[in-house]
């Protein structure tokens, strides 16, 4: 059998291209593994301690339910929101929040809140509670991330009301708290300047709840 010369460059050109498609492969493969490892971490919010308003203890209006409250879907996502600035949206890569953000908030701000009215019932949304509450806290929040300059800034209206859906007893508040320090970068450090906004906002519901007691009872 005979080969011609251009016989065997096409089998050298074949051969070639076969190793380049052949590395290509193995390049995309070992990218795409890579991102399918990279690790997720959860984070959570913490309780933060405040002013005891040790007047309320044992009795007044209880129990209270905290609602879950309402956050924009843009900072409620799978990957830990850090800010939302000059039309940008930066997202912390490898974080996220341990629940849904503002099932995450309302657990926080009634264990805060819990702290504060000690011997009160408090109680978050869709907890086995059977008893009807007496007061009814709400939380909306508009912004809950770090601002241009670096600070943690939690904006949003709060709102306390009595139980039963009496409108004359409800006391609504505007909030924003912004951290006194800049926030470092890393999930660690957001979660623990949110956190401690989250106290903040806390001793305001508290002092709501502490004012409900003062309002007459609606006929």
């Amino acid at each position: 059998m005979n080969f011609s010369v251009n016989d065997s460059r096409v089998s050298r050109l074949m051969l070639r291209k076969s190793r380049i498609t052949l590395r290509g492969f193995l390049v995309t493969a070992l990218l795409l593994g890579g991102c399918a490892s990279t690790p997720i971490h959860y984070y959570n919010l913490v309780p933060q301690s405040g002013q005891v308003h040790t007047s309320l203890a044992g009795g007044g209006i209880q129990p209270i339910e905290v609602l879950s409250p309402s956050v924009p879907e843009l900072l409620d996502r799978d990957t830990m929101v850090r800010s939302v600035h000059s039309y940008r949206v930066e997202m912390v890569s490898g974080a996220a929040w341990s629940e849904p953000l503002g099932t995450l908030i309302g657990h926080t701000l009634a264990a805060d809140l819990g702290q504060r009215l000690p011997g009160r019932v408090i109680f978050s949304q869709n907890d086995a509670v059977t008893t009807p509450p007496k007061a009814v806290l709400a939380l909306s929040i508009s912004r809950f991330d770090v601002d241009g300059n670096g600070y943690a800034v939690i904006e949003g209206i709060l709102s306390v009301r009595r139980g039963n859906g009496f409108k004359a007893s409800t006391r609504d508040i505007p909030v924003k708290w912004t951290s006194s320090h800049v926030t470092e970068s890393g999930p660690n450090a957001l979660a623990a300047s949110l956190s401690e906004g989250i106290g903040v906002i806390a001793d305001q519901a508290a002092q709501l709840c502490e004012d409900l007691e003062t309002m007459p009872s609606p006929s």
